[in-house]
């Protein structure tokens, strides 16, 4: 039976089309999209996760005799500053996280003589409770509505095997932000403290940086 020439038309200009169209792509195994490994940073003996983006830089303060880390970022729209800090136990305290914490809270809340609305409390993580102090300071700006809220959170963590260490470390954690907001829940303070591991005694060891 012979086609009506409209019909071998519509099939020429069907072949002539499919000849420009690409074929599906197949992706190959290489193509997939895998997770990017965390980042970990390795100073004085001790080894940590920080939050992807954050600048984390080792310090010598004046006087101290180890080095401590900072790490600088944001939380949302609030600006957030954490140290990391090694401190060698009272020698005139008891030897307990109980009474060494205690030292150190009073030593503390007498040097923040600009502290408000202070309390202590115990922080509560996946792997264990730390002892945590908080604190609030209002920074004055040039004018009222360029004045900020720091909301502090002073964390202790000690080693599992305290006493035997000696040194204790100190998490400073500054979220600063418009005079009157919140500060935030502090599930990052809680991620970064997970995942601090101590590897030896901050007396000596090398820091490696972040990699």
């Amino acid at each position: 039976m012979r086609r009506p020439a409209s019909f071998s038309l519509g099939l020429l200009l069907a072949a002539l089309f499919c000849t420009a169209c690409p074929s599906p792509a197949t992706p190959s195994p290489s193509a997939a999209p895998t997770a990017a490994a965390a980042q970990v940073c390795e100073f004085f003996g001790t080894a940590f996760v920080p939050r992807p983006g954050w600048k984390v830089e080792e310090h010598r303060e004046a006087g101290e005799p180890l080095s401590r880390v900072s790490l600088d970022g944001s939380v949302g729209a609030h600006h957030v500053l954490v140290s990391i800090i090694p401190r060698e136990m009272r020698a005139t305290v008891e030897a307990t996280s109980t009474a060494q914490a205690d030292q150190y809270f009073r030593s503390l809340r007498a040097g923040m003589t600009d502290w408000t609305d202070v309390s202590e409390s115990k922080f509560q993580s996946p792997a264990r409770a730390y002892p945590v102090i908080f604190g609030r300071r209002l920074v004055r700006g040039p004018l009222p509505p360029l004045d900020t809220q720091q909301d502090d959170t002073v964390l202790l963590f000690f080693p599992d095997d305290f006493p035997q260490g000696r040194y204790f470390y100190v998490f400073f954690w500054t979220d600063s932000h418009v005079v009157g907001e919140r500060p935030n829940d502090l599930a990052e303070l809680r991620a970064l403290v997970d995942s601090f591991e101590i590897r030896t005694s901050p007396v000596g060891a090398a820091s490696r940086g972040c990699s």
